[in-house]
């Protein structure tokens, strides 16, 4: 399916996604450039140990290059407003995963998971704490 510059629009409306968010994708973007490859690194580590997951890579080599990506991706997402570029590789990654026949579940947990941690670090930042090395709050089913 082809994206069009009205399909990114209505899925930026949708997600609530204003102009004024887009104005501080440059305060993320910096949060997730620090934060982002260390809790890539441990859900790698996690992904490793886990048949259901770690079955989809042939190596640490390609588990390495699959945490690159994802990082370049979400540095394209944050680095100015969210256009036709973007849609297409978050296609291309969502395609990828029904090929292999990664179920949803998994890559949707991993986000989850990753965004957690992100999270609660850049706001143990803001306060001034330090965040737990390895939130488990939230959990994918």
């Amino acid at each position: 399916m082809a994206l069009t510059q009205q399909d990114i629009d209505k899925k930026l409306a949708f997600f609530n996604i204003t102009a004024d968010d887009v104005a501080r994708f440059g305060q993320i973007s910096g949060a997730m450039d620090s934060l982002a490859g260390p809790a890539l690194e441990r859900l790698y580590d996690r992904i490793a140990v886990t048949p259901d997951t770690g079955r989809f890579f042939s190596s640490r080599q390609a588990m390495n290059h699959a945490r690159d990506k994802q990082i370049e991706h979400w540095s394209g997402m944050f680095s100015g407003t969210p256009g036709m570029a973007y849609a297409e590789r978050a296609q291309r990654i969502g395609d990828v995963h029904a090929r292999i026949g990664l179920e949803p579940g998994w890559y949707i947990g991993a986000y989850a998971s990753v965004l957690d941690e992100v999270i609660v670090r850049f706001l143990g930042r803001g306060l001034g704490r330090s965040a737990p090395a390895a939130p488990r709050r939230w959990r994918a089913w």
